[in-house]
């Protein structure tokens, strides 16, 4: 392949010899073997001088000192046999002779053409490393000419590492006003001094220091921008711990979005919500730390004001929102609201502090999660509140702590409309309120522990409708803080309810009754463990029916252990009773004060203080539908047996199977008033009393007249005669 010859020494400015500088030739054509884009490189060696034989062709030639980082472009020779150059210097001026004129426009077109092209590439170079000296406030004021496609990355935004770095890129879009900041555009653009608008290079990932936001200081138009700026799916989040100062913000409706990793306090005097959204579309919060500057803020009239949650999002078609791992504080509203959500989940956050509700849904609210947050110290609301038209919400494992205003409930949930709703695992603690109020249709309260409640542990009613298939299972609650009657302190409230399950929950130092229903029907209430109640252990009221009472241990209450008042058609089985009456000495192991068509069996009844009493009945005239059977009655020492006057006509008490007739007479009638069709009795009576055969109600194997002192007669009550059974003098 044919060649030139280049050699000499190069030297530099001053006249010393250029060692360690190189010269670069790039072959812009293929010419004989020598393929386009080849690339040879000399370096000038300790002597200053050079030799390369140059192939023919269309050549760049490149300059770099041994001082810089980068090759000058020093222009484009055409190397050939009309070429006289003997030396580098020669050969960037020499004038090309060529063989004709057709030759010598061609080559001057061709010229021209790769001389503009790497004009363009030299100018991108030269952008590329101006901007490393560049901050984004720099580029904003910049007059400079920028190729079209330039990438322009700032190394802060108004100094050099401030942390609000990022990469710009011209949108095509000129004649703007020039020198606009991204706070003044109000998205992720800039335009320069010469009206050249430039977008962030990457918007799926929006640092707020880079539109301008700065620690410390108001920066509520910077962030705007940045969340403005976001494209489908981004992400803002800050790279520092430094704390934004905002004003209300507003999430666009840009599906999938995240507002990630940041700290935000609201500004002085806002009265505003920190981040609110309006119909948004799978957004999620995450990471967030929110101060709400509750101290500088205007106090809100009413606790259930959202207008100040430090995250709200309302609206029809709210739709999949997350709010996970951010803490929240100091709120003059309330901490998180969501409106109208559809498959919201709320987890793992904390709130601290706050004037309003905790975490609030309120409105349409369907398929939400509410799930080991942390919520403490709410003033006014309710710690956890899933309100209106809510449907398969579940609120689970949740910490509530400090509820300090009046009637603020720990989780509050009671609408009419309510549907599916399961409230399990959660801790409730020091509430001036109830610790769970719920209500509507298909409920669960399960497996809470509750302590300290001014109004009481578990209260189900729904506002105007009846409650119904309510589960209230293994609960713990203990009010053991404040031991003084307050009437309506119930440890679980039922209000007109029906369908339900009351099983399985311990209920300790209840400051009213431990159990309370109220109109309920068609119920369990099974398995509970009641201890020190000030009134009653169980207690139901307002025409309780077809209600079940089995295998409950109730200790130490002030008055009776089971009170039931205008029940019907309901039964009290196989419940334990210890120590009742220790305030009221008048009261009952159970006491029945107006009850029709009822069963109470198989109690173990044991008195430790007071009188002896351990069942009255007031049955209201259907007592003979009635049952009171096979009850075992107890002063702690010995099982008691039933005293009765005995006359002609004599009447047995209600509670005991085992009588004792005290007297002489002869008896010719047993009233049946306290007792049922299939009664069986046992008499003791001894010499002096005699039963007199079909002269009154008896119907007897002949009078019996007893001889011993502990003879005994068995009888069962047949519609209004009692039949003998068995007899013995003993």
């Amino acid at each position: 392949m044919a060649f030139i010859t280049l050699s000499g020494t190069l030297l530099d400015p001053n006249g010393d010899l250029a060692v360690g500088d190189q010269v670069r030739f790039t072959h812009k054509s293929t010419t004989g073997e020598t393929v386009q884009s080849a690339v040879s490189i000399i370096t000038v060696n300790p002597a200053g001088t050079y030799s390369l034989p140059l192939q023919y062709g269309l050549v760049l030639v490149e300059y770099k000192d041994v001082r810089k980082q980068q090759f000058k472009n020093l222009g484009v020779a055409t190397v050939n046999q009309d070429n006289p150059a003997t030396s580098i210097p020669e050969l960037l001026n020499a004038l090309v002779p060529v063989s004709s004129a057709e030759l010598i426009e061609f080559q001057a077109i061709l010229a021209d053409c790769v001389a503009a092209q790497l004009a363009a590439e030299n100018a991108a170079t030269t952008a590329e490393a101006f901007a490393y000296q560049l901050t984004t406030t720099d580029l904003i004021a910049s007059t400079a000419t920028f190729a079209a496609a330039t990438n322009i990355p700032t190394s802060g935004f108004t100094t050099s590492g401030d942390g609000g770095n990022g990469s710009w890129k011209q949108t095509g879009l000129t004649g703007q006003t020039p020198s606009q900041s991204p706070a003044q555009l109000g998205s992720a653009l800039l335009n320069d001094g010469n009206g050249n608008q430039w977008g962030l290079v990457s918007s799926n990932d929006i640092n707020p220091q880079a539109l301008g936001a700065i620690g410390g200081a108001e920066s509520t138009l910077s962030v705007q921008a940045a969340l403005n700026g976001l494209s489908e799916y981004g992400v803002i989040r800050s790279n520092n711990s430094l704390a934004f100062i905002v004003g209300n913000l507003t999430v666009p409706a840009t599906e999938g979005i995240t507002v990630g990793k940041g700290f935000y306090s609201l500004s002085s005097l806002a009265d505003s919500a920190m981040f609110e959204g309006t119909s948004l579309d799978s957004v999620r919060f995450t990471k967030l730390t929110l101060d709400g500057n509750a101290s500088n803020q205007t106090p809100l009239a009413t606790e259930g004001n959202s207008a100040r949650a430090l995250i709200k999002v309302s609206g029809a078609g709210t739709t999949d929102i997350s709010i996970i791992g951010n803490k929240l504080s100091n709120s003059s509203g309330a901490g998180i609201a969501i409106d109208d959500g559809e498959g919201t989940v709320i987890t793992r956050n904390k709130v601290d502090s706050v004037f309003g509700h905790g975490i609030q849904c309120a409105g349409d609210t369907l398929d939400a999660i509410i799930s080991n947050n942390k919520v403490s110290n709410v003033d006014e609301g309710a710690g956890i509140i899933p309100m209106g038209n809510a449907k398969f919400v579940n609120v689970s494992n949740n910490i509530i702590d400090t509820v300090t205003g009046d009637g603020g409930d720990g989780i509050t949930c009671y609408s009419d409309t309510n549907e599916n709703i399961v409230i399990t695992g959660n801790v409730i603690k020091n509430i001036n309120g109830h610790g769970i109020h719920t209500g509507g249709i298909n409920l669960t309260v399960n497996s809470n522990n509750i302590i300290n409640t001014t109004a009481g542990g578990v209260y189900v009613t729904a506002q105007t409708i009846q409650s119904r298939d309510v589960s209230v299972t293994g609960n713990t609650i203990d009010n053991a803080t404040t031991n003084v009657l307050t009437f309506g302190r119930h440890g679980i409230h039922l209000n007109n309810v029906s369908g339900f399950t009351a099983g399985l929950n311990t209920v300790v130092n209840g400051q009213d009754s431990g159990i309370r229903l109220k109109a309920c029907a068609v119920g369990t209430v099974s398995d509970n463990t009641i201890t020190s109640s000030i009134v009653n252990g169980i207690r139901s009221e307002i025409s309780g029916e077809r209600i079940n009472y089995a295998g409950n241990t109730i200790k130490d209450t002030g008055g009776s252990a089971m009170l039931f008042d205008n029940e019907s058609q309901s039964s009290i089985n196989n419940n334990i009773i210890e120590n009742y009456a220790t305030v009221d000495a008048s009261a009952f192991g159970v006491e029945v004060t107006a009850g029709i068509v009822l069963v109470i069996t198989g109690n173990h009844i044991r008195q430790g203080v007071g009188t002896l009493a351990p069942v009255t009945a007031g049955f209201s005239g259907a007592q003979t539908l009635s049952k009171v059977k096979d009850n075992i009655i107890t002063d702690g020492t010995s099982i008691q047996k039933g005293l009765a006057t005995v006359g002609v006509t004599s009447t047995i008490p209600a509670e005991y199977d085992y009588i004792v007739f005290n007297g002489a007479s002869a008896v010719t009638t047993i009233d049946t008033v306290t007792s049922y069709d299939g009664r069986e009795i046992t008499i003791q009576c001894a010499g002096g009393v005699s039963f007199i055969d079909n002269t009154g109600n008896l119907r007897l194997s002949g009078d019996f007249t007893p001889s011993g002192s502990v003879a005994t007669i068995r009888l069962v009550l047949n519609g209004a005669n009692w039949l003998e059974l068995s007899r013995s003098q003993n």
